[in-house]
């Protein structure tokens, strides 16, 4: 389970911090809109990147709906 929080929205890119079962470490990513690409800017302290992954998932999703909850739960099972 992760905790998203919306940074910033630009005409390119959109950027979130995610925080791993409700810690208080977080870490960045970004989703560029216009060439879909996944960016780690900062990797969360002592979790692995699998929390990265699907918060950029998460991500994805949104651009492809074009809504940007300011806070979110990804929860996987």
């Amino acid at each position: 389970m992760l905790r998203l929080e919306l940074i910033e929205i630009t005409e390119a890119d959109v950027k979130y911090r995610y925080y791993p079962e409700d810690s208080k470490e977080y870490g960045i990513v970004i989703f560029r809109k216009t060439t879909r690409e996944r960016d780690i800017e900062e990797k969360a302290d002592g979790y692995d990147t699998s929390y990265a992954a699907h918060a950029l998932r998460r991500l994805e999703e949104y651009c492809e709906k074009n809504t940007f909850p300011k806070e979110d739960i990804v929860a996987w099972g």
